[in-house]
């Protein structure tokens, strides 16, 4: 099973300074095995494995959680459709490294995907105070704002709640959005 490989992980011998010792509890080992093996179980299309392998490496070792660990399981997540899970992941990988854009992407896309416009915007909005000229960011609010060039445009409902408040934002004064009909 995943979770006995990872076990077998933390408890193999490794190298340190010639001699072979069992890796302590704290070791970064386990932890790089584990993203290892989820990572090449993703690449195989068994995500629910890899999803196994990552939770049991973050509750293995909760203060060496890589922001790429938490990034994988969000993918992985995602992949198995439990996507207010991988969100949650997604935020804590940003939380770990802000400046790594990866997460921040697969955080947008997967708010898109969910239909959460209000958390997207604020989400992009966020971003481009970090990054003024982010280019994915800057497409995400023109897809919010302009119904005619995003095939995915939000059901007619939320178009109003939506649409108005966006366009109405100073980051986005220089997008077009045309008139929508109800």
């Amino acid at each position: 099973t995943p979770t006995a490989r990872i076990a077998a992980a933390g408890a193999a011998p490794w190298r340190n300074s010639g001699s072979v010792q069992r890796a302590p509890a704290t070791s970064v080992w386990p932890s790089h095995a584990a993203h290892s093996l989820g990572t090449l179980l993703q690449e195989q299309g068994k995500h629910a494995e890899a999803v196994q392998i990552y939770r049991a490496a973050l509750e293995r070792a909760p203060n060496q959680a890589a922001a790429s660990t938490w990034r994988n399981l969000a993918l992985a997540l995602e992949h198995t459709n439990e996507l207010e899970e991988a969100r949650e992941a997604y935020r804590k990988s940003i939380a770990l490294d802000p400046e790594w854009v990866l997460p921040r992407s697969g955080l947008m896309r997967l708010l898109w995907t969910m239909r959460d416009m209000e958390r997207l915007l604020v989400t992009c909005e966020a971003w481009l105070k970090r990054r003024p000229q982010d280019t994915e960011a800057l497409a995400w609010m023109a897809s919010l704002t302009n119904p005619v060039t995003s095939p995915a445009w939000p059901p007619c409902a939320l178009k109003a709640t939506v649409a108005a408040p966006i366009a109405a934002r100073p980051c986005c004064a220089a997008v077009e959005t045309p008139a929508v009909s109800a």
